[in-house]
């Protein structure tokens, strides 16, 4: 009966993760489409949350896709070699997408790193001209891939949030151990609660109007 009910679990939780993935893939299919017909994605075309809502989907459904072999080789640890393989992919997608996806605009071609730091701090399509550097202009003259620390930090936190929750209901349930379901849930509800303010903050990240000063909303989502 136990290994039924985890079967049956397995198969949602992975139906689940695939669902809720089902944009982020899909602009990874986009950019993937372009880059093979064109060798460039349009600015037009550009999808601006595949970044990093892209690689953390893609992290998170592998993760659960090797559940049952995990649990397998590592019995009550599986967690942990869920995360490992999961944060590889993550850096992973996330390495190839920055360095190899290269969007144009009739202005600039750069590549997605570089553009979507350009978008974090002026809106593409607006027109701005500067007669002095401002503050920010100079910060992104010394740019380095340094500044995304907390990015990247963000990203592999809630890649490990959500996979703590996936193994654990599914170690409860193949154990039939019930002494962690009250944290379970109570863990389940944070994450649900984590990354929502993740992506209501990637959202008013592109709010921004090239001043250097940070609104509460964003500094309250940011702690």
């Amino acid at each position: 009966m136990k290994n039924k009910t985890y079967r049956s679990y397995y198969i949602w939780s992975c139906l689940g993760v695939l669902l809720v993935s089902f944009y982020p893939l899909l602009m990874l299919v986009r950019v993937v489409l372009d880059m093979l017909l064109r060798g460039e994605v349009l600015k037009e075309n550009y999808p601006k949350y595949i970044i990093p809502y892209t690689p953390i989907s893609l992290a998170v459904l592998l993760g659960v896709i090797f559940m049952p072999l995990l649990f397998s080789c590592f019995k009550r640890f599986a967690f942990w070699g869920g995360g490992v393989i999961a944060s590889g992919v993550f850096f992973l997608s996330e390495t190839l997408l920055e360095q190899k996806v290269v969007v144009s605009s009739t202005e600039t071609v750069s590549r997605l790193q570089d553009w979507q730091m350009l978008m974090c701090y002026v809106p593409v399509g607006e027109t701005t001209i500067y007669k002095t550097k401002t503050a920010v202009e100079i910060l992104m003259g010394d740019y380095s891939p340094t500044f995304k620390i907390h990015f990247y930090i963000v990203s592999i936190v809630l890649i490990l949030c959500i996979l703590n929750c996936l193994y654990g209901f599914g170690h409860m349930i193949r154990t039939g151990e019930t002494k962690r379901k009250k944290v379970l849930v109570l863990q389940s509800v944070c994450t649900g609660i984590f990354l929502g303010l993740c992506i209501l903050a990637c959202f008013t990240a592109f709010w921004r109007d090239g001043n250097i000063r940070v609104s509460a909303l964003s500094a309250i989502l940011m702690s």
